[in-house]
């Protein structure tokens, strides 16, 4: 079974749309919304969804980041291969069956963007984070921060476990270091091209001054780990 993992945060309008190309490009796979303490109606749209479609919709009281969201809906999880896929409508659900395919060969696979539909500062915020991962820790891996990966099972319940959450102080950001965690821990790393598109609606809640911060403490953990 494949399990794909949406957090959202505000995403009522994208939000059909995405489970639509999922539901049709993975039509067996198991699909769980996470609603990250949305106040718009996200909640709504996700009971909706399930009638529909059959998905899973977890609520968290409220907004405590991707990294959080992604490891609950992990825990309600059943499949084999888990994908962590966005909500906002800017990755190719036919993309997240790539990855899926991929994790035949590897234990954990990037879906690397060929061209990022972004904000100019959010661009800039990423290849920064890229050169650090991998100038500093190794990583040969391009746009490691991508919203679009793939797991397996034992690899993403051992990544995102409590103990490794609370290593990392569950940062909002820690999502975005998995990669080099996962490189860290002895795990083989691969990676797919995958399309990227404008979003389809709501807004990016990437904060240019929040966000560099959180990434900062959290490369300074990953420093600090001793990889156990």
């Amino acid at each position: 079974m494949i399990s794909v993992i949406l957090p959202a945060f505000n995403e009522e309008s994208a939000l059909p749309g995405v489970i639509s190309g999922l539901k049709k490009e993975l039509p067996r796979a198991e699909i769980i919304v996470v609603d990250d303490g949305s106040t718009d109606g996200t909640e709504r749209i996700c009971g909706e969804l399930k009638g529909e479609y059959g998905i899973k919709c977890v609520r968290l009281k409220r907004n405590r980041g991707k990294t959080v969201a992604f490891a609950e809906g992990l825990r309600k999880s059943h499949g084999d291969k888990v994908i962590l896929f966005e909500s906002d409508g800017q990755y190719d659900a036919a993309d997240a069956a790539r990855v899926a395919k991929k994790l035949d060969e590897f234990d954990v696979v990037n879906g690397v963007r060929t061209k990022r539909e972004d904000a100019f500062y959010r661009k800039v915020l990423s290849k920064v984070h890229n050169i650090i991962q991998r100038r500093a820790f190794g990583l040969s891996i391009r746009d490691a921060n991508s919203g679009l990966k793939g797991f397996k099972r034992p690899v993403a319940m051992r990544l995102f476990s409590d103990g490794m959450l609370e290593k990392f102080n569950r940062n909002r950001s820690y999502h975005r270091i998995a990669l080099s965690v996962a490189a860290k821990l002895g795990y083989s790393v691969g990676w797919v091209d995958v399309s990227h598109f404008p979003r389809k609606g709501g807004k990016s809640y990437i904060s240019p001054i929040r966000t560099p911060v959180d990434t900062a403490l959290t490369f300074a953990r990953l420093a600090a780990w001793n990889g156990k």
